[in-house]
């Protein structure tokens, strides 16, 4: 009696829950601000990963149903995170989303001190808010953070990692086809999920993304050698600012008209200060000569194979195809190693979508190269145009070619690993369609004469982007003025010359340059620090709009004992923000030190 009265309490319980549940599903229908809080809170409490309300209450109610069910298990088999951070703290990590949350874009870069707690051991960190996008932001909990292990300790082999939502990070796919490419021998990034507590706060399952450190390439057999992003983003960064001031009112051709030189030439090299030695400075030197010249068309198409590797290309390009999704290959989102070994550059593409569409004809494929390319969607808001040319590229044929026949055994392997990923998780397995991913791949090995599309041409040829007579409103130009990161490009050199590109559609003046000397020890006496670091150079230098080209100027003074050079220019009375400049040895390429270190020479060097 007394085991069945147990019996009916407990059924009695559940379904007082699920009816409390189901209210609340219908509730949220009615409200759509609160149903996002409502499910996350729900998503935090079962450690679900996707969306557990849905516009149908049919769904959301196997959802609910399925998220009791799996709620036991989902708190045994995650690890979790235990992540420490002071009042004061937690209060400027606020503020920095707040400001993001105003622009609708975060651009923070801010740090603050957190602590760590795994497996009863404490590792101090860093972390800072991370993500442009309000998925990344948009929630009281579970917002992304970019965390850096100090005194080179490592969880889990990571001493780098971002801490995202599932969602945000398209799981399973992502994770899939990341898997997919590390077990055919790009150096991919890892993902752990772990159950997070923030101060003692209950943020349910997050996913720690591994960054890339020295750690990382250690744990890959690799030298630690700089990992390059083929643009610093500044074009998307001006865009989505100017777009969230007006309410996405700017008309295109003005857009392109302020942007159309940002975020073009420019690279983004990883934890850039690991790289200070000496004996990267040619690296370094090296990749902004391989981007700029690509840009302008400066290298052959059989000459990128000495370049890139080719192998690893076509992995990452054959998998875009099989599954239609391209977004890992734009540049925000692809990252090159280079390997100082093979003397050419890796790629990494990051951020898989959940795009799987069925690849019918050549046709198609043709229409989405097109797209690729020519970036007519999002992406940079610049064309890919090396893609284009690596397609060409014998190499590159012949190893695509050769890849086909060696995909099918990894994404069969891949379904353990998908299996493994979605237990206990709603809705995961539906996410992915394995036979279409196998279908595809038999059709573009069987059906599609990729040969004949690799030599089609696909680059926009029309003419840049230089017109002068667009029509501004004052008060765009002048928002324009202020959120602009860069308006000047520069490569500096070690005997004293300077090659200047102006970034804006308007000519401007450089009035004062600052030179920065090496090894310097006063940065906290400011006084001191102005009067024996800084050397300052006033120039009157006017810079004219050009299809970036460089302008060549000569200081006329040796800056062997510098490390970095600031320039400041204007627009008539308006300042821009300044531009800093690492110093590079000139001599890099024609140097008896590094003769034959690069199998391609930059051209006009």
């Amino acid at each position: 009696m007394r085991i069945r009265k147990n019996i009916l309490n407990k059924i009695f319980i559940f379904f007082s829950i699920l009816v409390t549940f189901l209210i609340l599903i219908i509730i949220s229908n009615i409200t759509p601000g609160l149903k996002g809080s409502i499910d996350q809170e729900l998503r935090i409490l079962f450690k679900q990963s996707d969306k557990i309300l849905n516009r149908s209450v049919k769904v959301s109610s196997v959802n609910l149903y399925n998220s009791l069910k799996f709620w036991s298990s989902n708190e045994k088999i995650y690890e979790t995170l235990k992540i420490d951070v002071s009042y004061k703290n937690l209060k400027i990590l606020r503020h920095e989303r707040k400001k993001a949350l105003e622009i609708n874009y975060n651009l923070s870069r801010k740090k603050i001190p957190i602590q760590i707690n795994y497996k009863n051991k404490s590792y101090k960190a860093t972390a800072r808010l991370k993500g442009g996008l309000s998925d990344h932001y948009g929630n009281n909990k579970q917002f992304s953070l970019m965390i850096k292990l100090k005194n080179n300790k490592a969880i889990n082999g990571m001493s780098e990692f971002a801490l995202t939502q599932h969602l945000t990070r398209q799981f399973p796919n992502n994770l899939l086809y990341s898997e997919l490419l590390s077990s055919l021998g790009l150096s991919m990034p890892k993902y752990i999920t772990y159950k997070i507590r923030l101060n003692g706060d209950d943020w349910g399952l997050m996913l720690a993304e591994e960054q890339y450190s020295n750690v990382y390439y250690e744990l890959r057999n690799k030298n630690y050698s700089p990992t390059v992003k083929f643009t610093n983003e500044d074009n998307s960064d001006l865009r989505r600012i100017l777009n969230s001031k007006f309410n996405s009112s700017i008309n295109e051709k003005i857009l392109k008209f302020l942007d159309y030189r940002l975020g073009k030439i420019e690279n983004k090299i990883f934890n850039r200060n690991d790289f200070n030695d000496q004996k990267f400075s040619p690296i370094l030197s090296y990749l902004k000569d391989i981007k700029y010249d690509l840009i302008k068309n400066n290298i052959s198409n059989s000459e990128l194979n000495l370049i890139f590797d080719m192998d690893k290309l076509s992995k990452a390009i054959i998998l875009a195809f099989i599954t239609g999704d391209y977004h890992a290959l734009g540049y925000r989102n692809i990252r090159f190693y280079y390997n100082e070994d093979t003397k050419k550059l890796e790629p990494i593409p990051t951020d898989w979508g959940l795009v799987l569409r069925n690849l019918k004809n050549e046709e198609q494929l043709e229409d989405e190269i097109l797209i690729l390319v020519n970036c007519f969607k999002g992406c940079t808001y610049h064309g890919h145009i090396i893609y284009d040319k690596i397609m060409k590229n014998e190499s590159f044929q012949k190893n695509f070619s050769t890849n086909l026949n060696i995909f099918l055994e990894e994404i069969k392997r891949n379904k353990k690993t998908f299996k493994s990923l979605c237990k206990f998780q709603n809705n995961c397995l539906r996410k992915l369609d394995f036979s279409l991913l196998e279908n595809n791949l038999k059709s573009l090995k069987r059906n599609i004469n990729y040969t004949k599309i690799f030599n089609k041409n696909y680059s926009n040829t029309s003419k840049p982007f230089l017109r002068q007579d667009v029509e501004i409103d004052e008060s765009i130009r002048n928002k324009y003025f202020k959120v602009l990161n860069n308006a000047v490009y520069s490569r500096v050199f070690s005997d004293g010359k300077l090659k200047l590109i102006n970034l804006t559609p308007y000519p401007i003046e450089i009035y004062s340059i600052e030179l920065k000397k090496k090894n310097c020890p006063y940065k906290k006496n400011r006084k001191k620090y102005y009067n024996k670091c800084i050397t300052i150079i006033d120039q009157n230098i006017n810079l004219s709009v050009t299809d970036l080209e460089f302008f060549e100027y000569d200081l006329k003074k040796s800056l062997q004992n510098y490390e970095s050079v600031t320039i400041y220019s204007k627009y008539q009375d308006f300042k821009f923000k300044s531009s800093k400049f690492d110093i590079e040895n000139k001599s890099y390429l024609r140097s008896a030190k590094f003769k034959g270190t690069y199998y391609y020479k930059k051209i006009d060097s």
